[in-house]
């Protein structure tokens, strides 16, 4: 039998727009309700009930700024790092995340 933690269960829906209304749309689990959710996090990758990737972009440009914070400190910190290195960096950085999960975002 599969136990399910009820208190970590969220539900989303997918549609192309509008909002959910009413009770009949509220989901039930033993008797138990299950809050719905506008985004959720799987495996790494945002989905939202819309469809849409304004938020995981937005994820992925802030993950990307934050290393280039990093890498622009390491460069101040240290003036023999040349710039190409420094663009190197970035790309090893920053390629898993762009590149994990790509397939789904195309």
């Amino acid at each position: 039998m599969l136990n399910i933690n009820l208190s970590k269960t969220n539900a989303i829906v997918f549609r192309n727009g509008g909002i959910i209304r009413g009770n009949k749309k509220k989901l039930y689990l033993n008797g138990i309700h299950v809050q719905p959710c506008t985004y959720y996090k799987y495996l790494g990758i945002v989905f939202s009930s819309s469809l849409s990737w304004s938020v995981p972009l937005k994820t992925l440009a802030q993950q990307a700024s934050k290393s280039m914070l990093i890498i622009r400190n390491i460069q101040h910190l240290s003036d023999c790092v040349p710039v190409d290195a420094c663009f190197i960096l970035f790309d090893k950085i920053n390629a898993p995340n762009f590149l994990y999960g790509s397939e789904i975002r195309l």
